[in-house]
């Protein structure tokens, strides 16, 4: 099953043939690994439905063969063409407020990998996003802070 944001880029390479690297990471605000394990969700939904894969090119953008409009038709019927319905989940700002809330209330502390599976990121993306929270909390004097055995935290400076 495609995740919404795969459903989302699968939506845009029907519609425009072929979709550069930097403008998914633009679009989504998540690293290269995350866009490659979507690419694979793809691939597989197109093998699956008896399509060509997605193929990529040497200039890092990806595009797909075949009629286009078939693929659109397919994903539509498995209930994946829903383009209007936003996920607010996937957006970078609402990840980062997402990650903040999970590490500052919940009862044990959170690894890279939670987040990973809760978001359905990369470790990649969750990397980035803490990095730029750790660099805005830094402003009202608290850190996010790394424990190999126990996990993140959030530590008062």
């Amino acid at each position: 099953m495609l995740n919404e944001r795969s459903k989302v880029l699968l939506s845009m390479l029907c519609e425009k043939g072929a979709v550069s690297q930097e403008d998914i990471q633009g679009l989504f605000g998540v690293s290269k690994r995350t866009i490659h394990n979507d690419l694979v969700e793809i691939v597989d939904f197109l093998l699956e439905s008896k399509f060509t894969p997605v193929k990529k090119k040497v200039v890092t953008s990806y595009e797909i063969s075949g009629d286009r409009s078939e693929i659109a038709h397919a994903l539509k019927l498995a209930g994946n063409g829903d383009r209007e319905k936003v996920n607010y989940w996937e957006e970078p700002n609402f990840r980062i407020g997402f990650e903040y809330s999970k590490i500052f209330w919940h009862d044990t502390r959170l690894t890279i990998d939670d987040f990973t599976k809760m978001l359905s990121v990369s470790r990649s993306t969750i990397n980035a996003d803490l990095k730029r929270l750790k660099k805005e909390l830094r402003t009202h004097h608290i850190d996010v802070q790394f424990d190999k055995q126990f996990g993140l935290f959030v530590k008062w400076c």
